[in-house]
């Protein structure tokens, strides 16, 4: 299983559990993306836009999301 140190991300979500309805994952997974979207409307400024890049690793419950340029 991965561990937090094997995602390369800015942030990471760690989901609990060792089995994961899609229910929960899908709630835990658009929790955080809505994060990301107030995250970024709140700090960035309209002149300099971000855009999210998401990494699962497989077999881990860590979801990941490195912040680049919107044009990546």
């Amino acid at each position: 299983m991965a561990k937090p140190d094997d995602i390369d991300a800015n942030l990471t979500l760690e989901l609990d559990g060792s089995a994961i309805t899609p229910a929960k994952f899908q709630k835990g997974v658009n929790a955080f993306v809505g994060l990301l979207e107030t995250l970024t409307k709140d700090v960035c400024q309209d002149d300099h836009p971000v855009d999210w890049r998401i990494q699962v690793k497989s077999g881990s419950a860590l979801i990941g999301a490195c912040a680049t340029a919107e044009s990546d």
